[in-house]
């Protein structure tokens, strides 16, 4: 009778102390750390949308993800704002909105009568030198204003 006894004792202390050892090394050693996920829209092809909502423009993600994205506003002065944030961002309106994240471009509105130039994430561009068919250099006008939206 001691036997059996002491035999649970000792089984139920080891058994104690293999369960604790075991879970401190599962969860030190198996659970890796919490990252922070950068939205980026080249990481996935991400799809835009501009509408109108309440007499404001939103750029948003079709797929409902937060993705940054840099959007071109047109004013009526010839005159352009490129603002960089994350989606969805609420804007005033303007005639021409241009959308870029990743690949994805999105239009909105109508463009200002004979564009002479390019509309870039970076800008209205103005010319672009071209060698052996492929752009080497692009001037930009000197004419937007860069802002950024949290």
């Amino acid at each position: 009778m001691e036997l059996t006894i002491d035999f649970t004792a000792g089984f139920l202390v080891f058994m104690t102390t293999l369960s604790l050892c075991l879970s401190w090394l599962i969860t030190s050693l198996g659970i890796p750390a919490p990252t922070i996920l950068e939205p980026r829209a080249y990481a996935y092809p991400a799809q835009l949308t501009v509408y109108r909502d309440d007499g404001e423009l939103v750029v948003d993600c079709v797929e409902s993800l937060v993705v940054e994205v840099i959007v071109m506003c047109f004013e009526n002065d010839d005159s352009y704002t490129v603002i960089k944030g994350r989606t969805p961002p609420r804007l005033k309106l303007h005639d021409f909105v241009v959308a870029f994240a990743g690949s994805c471009i999105k239009a909105y509105g109508s463009p200002p009568p004979n564009p002479q130039g390019y509309v870039t994430p970076h800008g209205f561009l103005f010319k672009a030198y071209i060698e052996n068919g492929r752009i080497v250099a692009l001037m930009p006008v000197e004419v937007g204003r860069f802002c950024a939206w949290s």
